[in-house]
């Protein structure tokens, strides 16, 4: 029985809403990273008429499991209406953030994030995944009732200061909340904990070494293995601790602050948008709350200390009940409670205010000095954190006159006004109105539920999604091509076209921009590759001497397209010339270059795919180069690539004919593997699985070689 009781307190024990509603304006503040920095800029590419990967792509491959929700299958397929669904997020989202009707907004926020992630479901991590997840549990919690502009506007309504204190509410939606991190942090301590490289301690080096996820060079003294070792177990004692100890309350601040230095080392060293922060965001609830109100009491003390701010005195006629209202609103925004209101009248009044006059106005006391109207609010807006913004126009020359201007006909127009009384007016949406709108998006959510399930009116195939693939890299392509200068004459473009079938592709006008844009714009063909280089060649010799950096990056994503569909000639010949273009550079500026590397070895792996092993050879041993030079010869980035290399040269010596070049070549491979062993174990002998693969190759080269042949080496 006490455990049900346990259950029951856990869930349904009344807590304040404050730690939820301060969650609230964290978790929105990542939704507006996510909409302004990593959508607005290439909202169309993801999620237009013509994105990356369409709709319906989404559809047949995503959707084909169960139905998903995608309000854009409600409107018409256009890019105008991508444009208003990401604007109605960021609508949603600004009303959560502010707390205006936060459950229906709520609802909003994951109707739009759902759609965006089943609209293009390829361009989605769990951390995206979380967020949606967040935005669920956050529909149902009480996370309106704290820090919002809903609860100024029922101040207002209700115009009583003695309902200012926050009520407790049922916290079973926030606990749900809890809930969902320790699954997430369950599920990572266990996957890692079976995993070979976190049991040996080596997943931080791997992971400090992502050069595409790299934010910052790792200090020199980390970089040792007894480091390496105790950051990757120290990951998971903490992300353990996060999911089971976290629970109980003596550990809890020492569990939450571990998590904080957890996360903020990965954010430092690993270039993971939003996902750290959305981590972070999610302590606030698991702070117990007499903490949480110490947290905010030091906050504030400190605040107040380093502004030297005193509290000031706010006496209000008691028998209006249009000052208390307004009384009742500036009290919501007294974050550093330092307004003290007090109700006077009558006999009490006269003596507190002595010869200020009538109390028919703002009026402060601050140290026994009373200050009326503009310089009264001038004491509440320094002490109103929300307004620290604006004291610049009421100290400074000419905008304070006009500044006591605005003041004094805010002041007349409120005095004319007609507050609204209770028995006419309801705080924000009633529940009539809040079933009626989320009811309207729920339906709406389950007519796009019905369209997901609608069949395709196209097939979709591995060969179509290539030609989307090969469509957007020739874009990319067109992108870094020059204007061109002189307009083309017809007679010109015939002779183009008349010696667009001449193999001295140099000599051919076919090679002008305009050409070589209608040849990017039109299907692809077996001879485009031939046709694409040596026009960039001829632009090359026409334009100044320069390094295109973005032409070769838009040649190195066709070539990887044409690698995927098969056409490795293709992908061969626009990998040469990038080749050709940056070891030019290098000789020139003798500069690193690691694209130079993701170059030799894109074409070595292209040259083995096609069984040209003496070519994949040869890049094979650049990349060994280019890897010694920058990183040692024995580091495990060398040892990799001695590896892969050694590999090359057994299949190498396979496709040989002649028996004696096979055993020389086969020879030269084994001495490679040996010699990789051998520093493998001398340099780094705690890394196992690197020495079983090699030596996995290693048997068999083995395995083809004659017994007599073979020297084992221990």
């Amino acid at each position: 029985m006490s455990l049900f009781k346990g259950i029951d307190s856990f869930f349904f024990r009344p807590l304040s809403p404050r730690p939820v509603g301060l969650f609230r304006i964290l978790y929105c503040f990542v939704l507006l990273q996510l909409v302004f920095v990593h959508l607005a800029s290439d909202l169309l590419p993801w999620y237009g008429v013509h994105a990356v990967v369409p709709a319906d792509v989404a559809r047949e491959h995503h959707h084909r499991l169960f139905p998903h929700i995608n309000l854009l299958l409600l409107a018409p397929p256009t890019d105008v209406a991508v444009f208003v669904l990401f604007w109605l997020f960021v609508l949603a989202i600004l009303c959560l953030l502010f707390g205006v009707a936060s459950r229906l907004s709520a609802l909003m926020v994951f109707l739009c994030l759902v759609t965006f992630q089943n609209q293009n479901p390829y361009n989605c991590n769990s951390g995206d995944v979380l967020i949606r997840l967040t935005a669920f549990w956050l529909m149902f919690t009480r996370c309106g009732e704290a820090y919002s502009l809903s609860r100024v506007f029922n101040g207002w309504l209700n115009g009583d200061l003695a309902a200012l204190p926050h009520k407790n509410y049922s916290p079973w939606a926030q606990r749900l909340l809890q809930l969902q991190l320790a699954i997430v942090y369950t599920q990572a301590t266990l996957s890692k904990g079976v995993a070979a490289d976190w049991q040996a301690g080596n997943s931080v080096y791997y992971a400090g070494r992502y050069e595409e996820m790299k934010r910052f060079t790792i200090p020199f003294f980390f970089d040792t293995p007894i480091l390496w070792k105790i950051l990757t177990w120290s990951t998971l004692i903490v992300e353990g601790s996060l999911a089971c100890l976290v629970w109980f309350p003596p550990l809890t601040n020492w569990v939450l602050l571990a998590g904080v230095g957890l996360h903020l080392g990965i954010d430092a060293s690993m270039n993971i948008p939003m996902f750290q922060w959305i981590m972070l965001s999610y302590y606030l609830l698991f702070l117990p709350p007499a903490d949480f109100d110490r947290g905010l009491e030091f906050i504030r003390a400190t605040v107040v200390r380093l502004l030297r701010l005193e509290p000031v005195s706010l006496p209000f006629d008691g028998t209006s009940q249009k000052y208390e209202r307004w009384v009742c609103v500036l009290k919501h925004f007294d974050l550093l409670h330092l307004i003290e209101p007090e109700r006077i009248g009558g006999d009490e009044m006269e003596a507190r205010v002595a010869n200020t006059g009538k109390l028919d106005g703002l009026l402060v006391v601050q140290n026994g000095k009373v200050y009326r109207a503009f310089a009264a609010m001038i004491k509440l807006a320094q002490r109103i954190p929300l307004l620290w913004i604006s004291l610049p126009v009421f100290v400074l020359p000419v905008l304070n006159d006009f500044a006591r201007a605005g003041f004094d006909f805010a002041v007349r127009a409120a005095r004319k006004a007609n507050p609204p009384s209770k028995a006419t007016h309801r705080a924000g949406l009633g529940r009539s109105q809040k079933l009626f709108c989320g009811g309207v998006l729920i339906l709406l959510a389950g007519v796009s539920v019905t369209l997901s399930t609608k069949p395709v009116r196209r097939e979709f195939t591995r060969q179509s999604l290539i030609a989307v693939r090969e469509k957007f890299a020739r874009e990319e392509l067109k992108k870094t091509l020059p204007v061109e200068a002189v307009p083309a004459v017809e007679s010109r473009a015939e002779n183009a076209r008349a010696l667009s079938k001449d193999s001295d592709w140099e000599r051919s006008f076919y090679h002008s921009t305009s050409e070589l844009q209608a040849m990017l714009n039109r299907q692809s063909s077996k001879q485009d590759s031939a046709k694409i280089i040596a026009a960039l060649k001829d632009l090359d010799e026409k334009e100044p001497q320069s390094d295109k950096e973005a032409r070769w990056m838009a040649v190195s994503r066709l070539a990887d397209v044409y690698w995927q569909d098969n056409r490795l000639d293709d992908a061969a010949l626009l990998l040469n010339y990038v080749w050709d273009k940056r070891a030019d550079r290098f000789r020139r500026t003798a500069k690193e270059d690691p694209e130079l590397l993701a170059t030799v070895l894109a074409i070595a792996a292209v040259r083995r795919d096609a069984g040209d092993f003496a070519n994949a050879e040869k890049f094979l041993s650049m990349g060994v180069r280019y890897k010694q030079r920058t990183t040692g010869a024995t580091s495990i980035e060398s040892l990799v690539e001695k590896n892969n290399l050694a590999l090359a040269q057994y299949l190498h010596g396979q496709s040989l004919k002649d028996s004696s070049q096979r055993e020389a070549k086969w020879k030269e491979s084994q001495q490679l593997f040996d010699q990789t062993i051998l520093d493998l174990l001398r340099a780094h002998p705690q890394e196992r699985t690197l020495l079983k693969r090699i030596e996995a190759n290693r048997a068999l080269l083995l395995r083809d070689r004659k017994p007599s042949d073979c020297r084992i080496v221990d």
